[in-house]
């Protein structure tokens, strides 16, 4: 069994490690709300650099967690059904299983709370776009020399320039 020891250890260690990244990216995320609240685009440039260096490593991380959870399947011959976590803790120690157990709800909070920022960020990017379009809209008149109606789509969106 101190194989497995060693398989949940590792776990462990890769659900530690992206359980920071997922913290990062939900403060990054948090930020680019405050950024996009305050009308300041050009500061979201250095923090979707950083996201996408976070996205990066996560992935990485993500390949890592899913090549162990398959080199445990082979060794230990786990059915498909039983590669769950819930089952992995209850193979490990006390204490390991305690850790991953917790692990595992910390992750599913700080994923829940970044998806929801990440969905109100979308609506404030698609309100400043449509926003910036509309501005442009009325800046710009069409060949007749009427403006653009409401409710029809911009040319900036549509790239019609």
């Amino acid at each position: 069994m101190q194989e497995l020891a060693d398989f949940t250890k590792l776990l462990v260690e890769f659900l530690e490690k992206e359980l920071e990244i997922e913290e990062q990216l939900l403060s990054l995320a948090q930020a680019k709300k405050d950024f996009l609240l305050e009308n300041k685009m050009e500061a979201l440039v250095p923090l979707l650099e950083e996201e996408i260096e976070l996205a990066t490593k996560s992935h990485h991380l993500q390949s890592q967690i899913g090549n162990l959870w398959q080199r445990m399947k082979m060794r230990f011959q786990l059915p498909e059904t039983e590669m769950r976590i819930s089952y992995i803790i209850s193979l490990s120690s006390p204490e390991v299983g305690s850790r991953l157990r917790e692990l595992q709800l910390q992750l599913s909070r700080v994923t829940k709370e970044l998806k929801q920022i990440n969905l109100q960020n979308e609506m404030l990017i698609r309100d400043t776009l449509n926003y910036i379009d509309a501005v442009f809209s009325l800046l710009v008149k069409t060949e007749d020399g009427s403006s653009f109606a409401r409710g029809k789509s911009g040319i900036l969106i549509d790239g019609k320039i």
